[in-house]
C-alpha cells in the first residue's frame, strides 16, 4: 500500500462523507475521533499511517476506558473512527452502511403506544439520555408483555423486583441505571394517570457495581525508571518532569499536561489547579526534589516560546502535549529500558504512578482524609480503595493461629 499520511488520509474521508450527503452531525462526530487519532500520530512523530501503530492508539485507549480516564461515549467514537480510517486506507475509498433503524425490542399495541407517548415526553422536556431511558424502557415494556400483562393496573413492586432480576445477567455494572429509567417511567405514568405507582413507593436500593482495584508500582520500580532517563537532553529533562512529578504528587496526566506555567507558585512551593476530571480547585504543595526536575527542565530544556503550559513537544510547532498517550508511551519506554514488563490489564500504566502515591502515603500512615484532599477526591470513598493495596498494613492485620483453637489431625 502507498504510504500516506494520516491527515491526508482523513481530509479525502470527510471528503466523500459530504458526497454522500451524511448528517452535519454524523460529519462532525467523526472528524472528532479522526482528529485525535492525527494528534497522536503527530506527539509520536509518526508520518505515515499504519494499520499496526492504529492498534497501539486503540490498546491505549482501552486502558483509559478501563481506568474511567474516557467515557464509554468517547471510547465508541474513537473505536468507530478508527475503523472507518482502516477501512478507506484498505480500500482507497468510503463505504457507508447506513445503520439500521429503529430499536431491536418490538413492543406491540397497548405497550407500543406507551413507549412512543414516553419518548414524546421526553423530547418534549428535553430531558437528557432519551436513547437509553427509552431502551431501558423497552426492556422493562417487553418483561411485562412476556409476562401476559396487558397493562399496568397489576404492576406491583414484585413486578419491578422481578424485572431487576430478570435483567441483572446483561446488565451488569449499569443495574443502577437501569433503576433509575424505571423509576423515571413510573412518575411518567403516575403523572399520566396510567399508574397509582410512584418512584417514592419503589424501595429497591441497587448495590454499586464494584471497581476494579489494579495494582501499583513499588518504590524500587518508581526509583528504577527515573533512573533510565538521560536527563542532559531536552528531551530527558522533560520526560523526568514529568515522571518525577507524577510520583511525588500523584496528579493525573491529564492535569500534568494542562499545568501551566502560571500554576506553579514557586515562593510557596504550591501548585494551584482545577482538575480537569472533576472541575474541582486543588492546592499541592511539592518537596524541593519535584521543584527541581521542573525547574531543571523550564530553564534548560524547554522551547523558548509563549506557549502558557509547562509541558511541551520537543520538535516544532512547540505546543502542550496533546494526549495522556504521549505520557504513557513515555513511560513505557523507561519501563522496558528498566526490565518492567507490562502486559494488557495488569494496571501498570502512567495512572499506577498515581495508586502509588497515594498507596505509599497510606503505608506512612497518613490519615485517609488527608490522602484523599492531596489526591483532589470529592468522595472518601474512592480514596478506601488504595487499602487494598497498602500490603505491608494489610499483613499486620493478619491473625496469629497460635491464638486459635486447633487441634492436630493425623493422615489416614
Amino acid at each position: 500500500m502507498k504510504k500516506m499520511e494520516p491527515k491526508l488520509l482523513v481530509e479525502g474521508i470527510l471528503k466523500e462523507m459530504e458526497v454522500l450527503q451524511l448528517r452535519e452531525q454524523t460529519i462532525a462526530y467523526y472528524k472528532i475521533g479522526l482528529s485525535a487519532i492525527c494528534e497522536f500520530y503527530e506527539d509520536q512523530n509518526q508520518v505515515f499511517y499504519s494499520k499496526e501503530f492504529l492498534e497501539r492508539f486503540l490498546d491505549h485507549m482501552d486502558e483509559k476506558r478501563l481506568l474511567d480516564e474516557i467515557s464509554l461515549f468517547q471510547h465508541k467514537r474513537l473505536e468507530r473512527a478508527s475503523k472507518v480510517l482502516i477501512r478507506y486506507a484498505d480500500l482507497g475509498e468510503l463505504t457507508w452502511d447506513t445503520p439500521r433503524k429503529g430499536s431491536s425490542i418490538k413492543l406491540t399495541g397497548y405497550f407500543s403506544d406507551i413507549s412512543s407517548s414516553y419518548e414524546a415526553f421526553l423530547g418534549k422536556n428535553q430531558i437528557s439520555g432519551i436513547r437509553y431511558l427509552n431502551a431501558n424502557v423497552r426492556h422493562f415494556l417487553k418483561f411485562l408483555e412476556d409476562t401476559g400483562h396487558k397493562n399496568f393496573t397489576e404492576m406491583s413492586l414484585q413486578t419491578i423486583k422481578d424485572f431487576l432480576i430478570a435483567t441483572q445477567p446483561t446488565h451488569r455494572g449499569s443495574i443502577p441505571n437501569v433503576m433509575y429509567s424505571v423509576k423515571s417511567f413510573v412518575s411518567f405514568l403516575n403523572k399520566q394517570g396510567i399508574a397509582t405507582l410512584t418512584p417514592e413507593m419503589i424501595p429497591f436500593k441497587v448495590a454499586m457495581p464494584r471497581k476494579k482495584v489494579l495494582p501499583c508500582f513499588s518504590s524500587e520500580e518508581v526509583k528504577a525508571i527515573l533512573e533510565q532517563i538521560n536527563t542532559g537532553t531536552p528531551q530527558g529533562k522533560r520526560d523526568y518532569a514529568i515522571i518525577y512529578l507524577a510520583s511525588r504528587t500523584g496528579l493525573r496526566c491529564s492535569d500534568i499536561l494542562g499545568l501551566k506555567l502560571a500554576d506553579i507558585n514557586w515562593k510557596h512551593n504550591e501548585l494551584h489547579i482545577i482538575q480537569k476530571k472533576t472541575g474541582q480547585p486543588l492546592s499541592l504543595p511539592f518537596g524541593a526534589d519535584t521543584g527541581k526536575a521542573i525547574a531543571d527542565y523550564i530553564l534548560q530544556g524547554r522551547p523558548d516560546t509563549d506557549e502558557p503550559y509547562v509541558f511541551l513537544r520537543v520538535e516544532p510547532p512547540y505546543r502542550k502535549l496533546a494526549d495522556t498517550a504521549v505520557t504513557s508511551n513515555i513511560l513505557a519506554k523507561y519501563m522496558k529500558k528498566a526490565g518492567i514488563t507490562h502486559l494488557p490489564g495488569d494496571g501498570k500504566t502512567f495512572h499506577a504512578l498515581r495508586r502509588s502515591m497515594g498507596t505509599w502515603m497510606l503505608e506512612s500512615e497518613i490519615p485517609l482524609p488527608t490522602i484523599a484532599q492531596v489526591l483532589g477526591h470529592r468522595n472518601l470513598d474512592s480514596t478506601k480503595r488504595y487499602l487494598s493495596l497498602a500490603t505491608s498494613m494489610l499483613s499486620e492485620c493478619a491473625l496469629d493461629i497460635q491464638y486459635l483453637g486447633t487441634k492436630r489431625r493425623e493422615l489416614a
